[in-house]
């Protein structure tokens, strides 16, 4: 019973700390790329007009293109509107 109970509370803490709080997949356009001492970002903006800064891996923020849209997969928090990229594939509307 002890087990299950610190098994709970240990799941609850962890959600409650989690820094991200939804996983979203949407057809996005990248705004801006942005590169500050090793850390690689771009600002994108869902089809609802909705801003988001994403994290990223250098060698994804070099193939990137601005004014391109992409479908995403990427964890945010919707209060601070900060992300981190999860996956990322070119978008074609023909």
């Amino acid at each position: 019973m002890v087990k299950k109970l610190i098994l709970s509370i240990s799941i609850f803490i962890l959600m409650a700390c989690s820094e991200f709080d939804t996983s979203t997949s949407a057809i996005v356009e990248v705004i801006d790329k942005v590169e500050n001492h090793g850390e690689y970002m771009i600002e994108i903006k869902d089809m609802g007009d909705a801003f988001f800064m994403l994290e990223l891996d250098e060698n994804v923020y070099n193939l990137i293109e601005v004014e391109t849209e992409y479908f995403m997969v990427y964890k945010s928090n919707s209060e601070t509107n900060k992300g981190v990229l999860e996956r990322i594939e070119p978008f074609n509307q023909d």
